[in-house]
């Protein structure tokens, strides 16, 4: 196994990529700007109950954009942070690298659900959390 990924990183990257077997999460799709709703302990993978969810913040509508080139905006509205992405569309997975040079994070997804309307990520970790945002 590499060095510094946790075994616990390991195994669930494993059963994320198997489980993920026959998923489509074609880019085209993806690119664009969306609003974020909400985010949810777990992993979830059904949007019914999510998507007549509307958020409202006292900074702003909080913005995610996925462009075409690779590189993401993430406006919250009173700050924003901006990074790199590697979208791999066959095991719906999500790297996000963010511009804080060597201190930045990385941070890793799964597309859990996709369309032209919805997008819900889960963030593959010990105690994953899901975020589900709407099409702008």
């Amino acid at each position: 196994m590499g060095k510094g990924i946790p075994s616990f990183i390991f195994m669930l990257l494993t059963l994320t990529i198997s489980s993920q077997k026959g998923k489509e999460c074609p880019s085209d799709k993806f690119y664009g700007e969306w609003i974020f709703i909400d985010y949810y302990k777990g992993k979830l993978t059904d949007i019914k109950p999510l998507s007549k969810e509307t958020f409202k913040s006292e900074w702003g509508t909080p913005i995610m954009i996925y462009n075409k080139n690779g590189s993401y905006v993430n406006d919250q509205g009173d700050y924003k942070t901006k990074g790199k992405f590697i979208l791999d569309s066959a095991k719906c997975l999500l790297k996000e690298f963010d511009d804080n040079g060597s201190k930045g994070d990385t941070t890793l997804f799964q597309i859990m659900y996709l369309d032209k309307d919805y997008l819900l990520i889960a963030k593959l970790e010990e105690t994953p959390y899901s975020y589900f945002y709407k099409r702008k």
